[in-house]
């Protein structure tokens, strides 16, 4: 056995949960299209959703976002997946 390697140790990452608002939301696209000016600021002419590892609490305010055939949510703190029945 080697007793140089300590394999008991935890890494625990806490990070402060967040509402999902439609400014964060604008604020994933502006983020995710490099302050572009493509129009990806209208709801509507977002097609992929980057809304991954943000710390949201909820899926929410979704609603504007019609057109959307991407949407990325892992790494949020979700209980459950709901309020996506506009995207079907």
């Amino acid at each position: 056995k080697n007793s140089s390697l300590n394999t008991s140790f935890a890494m625990v990452y806490v990070r402060k949960s967040k509402k999902m608002t439609p400014e964060a939301i604008r604020h994933c696209c502006r983020q995710a299209h490099g302050f572009s000016t493509h129009g990806f600021q209208t709801p509507e002419l977002n097609e992929v959703l980057y809304l991954h590892h943000q710390s949201f609490e909820a899926i929410e305010n979704l609603e504007p976002y019609k057109n959307v055939k991407a949407l990325w949510l892992e790494g949020n703190g979700f209980d459950k997946i709901q309020r996506l029945d506009h995207l079907v």
